[in-house]
């Protein structure tokens, strides 16, 4: 009995030791990683510094507070269905959820905007079985992006664009060619955009 209580003492003084020993390391391994994280909060501050110095930083915080130019976004969806689409018409997203800026037309489809800055425009279109679609967005004149719907049923085409637009400046969808001619609405469709700065 002696035997079994000094091999089950020595063990338990082996679990003991070798969680000692765990816990050591791991606390110079969070010594280690505080100074690391020291050296990095200095290196940040040294290039926060110095970015600050040469003009470069500008705080987002700063910028919205002293922001001059009236905010611009708009969201609006395709209601209705198109069908037959012509070649190259312009799709008008029917029904407006949002025109912060005034700057959507549902009669048109065009957005025109009313202040120079950079701006991001999403548009989507949404086919039916059997029929597909092509469709672009137009920055005044010019294809920035396509996209395409599947004659899968409900494939969703999608298409992006960040550009430079001038005050007066256009981007509408338009059918692309004569590739597919319907219009697929039901509020799946949509074409929106907002201006970055």
């Amino acid at each position: 009995m002696w035997g079994l209580m000094t091999f089950t003492c020595h063990i338990f003084m082996l679990i003991v030791s070798s969680f000692s020993t765990d816990i050591l390391n791991l606390e110079k391994n969070i010594v280690v990683l505080e100074n690391d994280l020291a050296v990095q909060k200095n290196l940040n501050s040294v290039l926060r510094d110095h970015v600050t110095e040469k003009g470069l930083y500008h705080s987002r915080t700063r910028k919205a507070v002293n922001c001059s130019i009236q905010p611009v976004v708009f969201h609006a969806r395709l209601v209705s269905n198109i069908y037959p689409l012509g070649s190259n018409q312009i799709i008008a997203y029917d029904s407006v959820i949002t025109n912060e800026g005034n700057t959507y037309d549902t009669l048109t489809g065009m957005f025109e905007a009313t202040s120079t800055g950079v701006y991001q425009f999403i548009a989507t279109m949404w086919s039916t079985e059997g029929r597909n679609l092509d469709f672009q967005m137009i920055f005044n004149g010019g294809e920035v992006c396509a996209g395409r719907t599947t004659t899968t049923n409900q494939s969703m085409g999608i298409c992006s664009a960040i550009l430079q637009v001038p005050d007066g400046g256009r981007v509408f969808v338009r059918h692309k060619s004569t590739n597919g001619n319907d219009a697929k609405g039901n509020n799946y469709a949509v074409f929106t955009g907002h201006l970055i700065l």
